[in-house]
């Protein structure tokens, strides 16, 4: 869990033109790319075409998924939400499941500091950021990539990006002890999310 939420808080901030100090502090520096992501150049990500707002769910990032849906999961009905960490703020809130019995655990987060979306992580393989696996994919007909920077995805971890608007993605990451079937777990959780928000509650 460490490796991602580094890998996550380096990703956000890098998208965001920030660099982290030796203290851990983000401090403003100039973007070493030529462009960002914009309009004319979204590095190939494709639109969201059915925009939905998750709002309402930033400040109560673990009310996305309901206990019914998290008991499909197989997931306690708690979470342990994120919303005022360094991470919360320099990336985006988040919220936690974790089954200590079987190791299974789903972590969400709103990558509101991401401002482009899925061009962000287009972006960000295009620059090689994601070594370890880049695969395109749709959750729902929502545009979405399975990405990392390290591949352990037959140690039981995979993580999706899904985009529900051109300016917001969020992020399902699974550890778990089922192999590469991670992936289908973090994709059935963000299926589930796309539920609620397509919902509005």
């Amino acid at each position: 869990m460490r490796g991602f939420v580094l890998t996550l808080v380096s990703f956000a901030l890098l998208s965001a033109g920030c660099t982290v100090t030796s203290e851990g502090s983000p401090s403003r520096t100039p973007m070493s790319v030529t462009s960002s992501p914009g309009p004319e150049n979204r590095y190939g990500a494709p639109a969201v075409t059915d925009a939905l707002d998750a709002s309402k769910y930033l400040a109560q990032p673990c009310s996305t998924l309901s206990t019914s849906q998290l008991m499909s999961l197989k997931l306690p009905a708690q979470g342990e939400a994120d919303t005022t960490s360094a991470i919360a703020t320099n990336v985006g809130p988040s919220c936690s499941w974790k089954d200590s019995n079987v190791a299974y655990y789903l972590h969400l987060t709103f990558m509101v500091g991401n401002k482009n979306g899925l061009a962000d992580f287009y972006r960000g393989n295009h620059e090689g950021r994601f070594k370890g696996y880049w695969i395109e994919t749709t959750v729902d007909d929502h545009p979405a990539v399975y990405q990392s920077a390290r591949d352990n995805r037959q140690s039981g971890e995979c993580d999706l990006a899904i985009g529900i608007s051109d300016t917001l993605t969020f992020r399902t990451n699974v550890q778990s002890r089922e192999g590469e079937r991670s992936c289908d777990q973090a994709k059935q959780a963000a299926s589930l999310v796309l539920q609620t928000l397509k919902a509005g509650g």
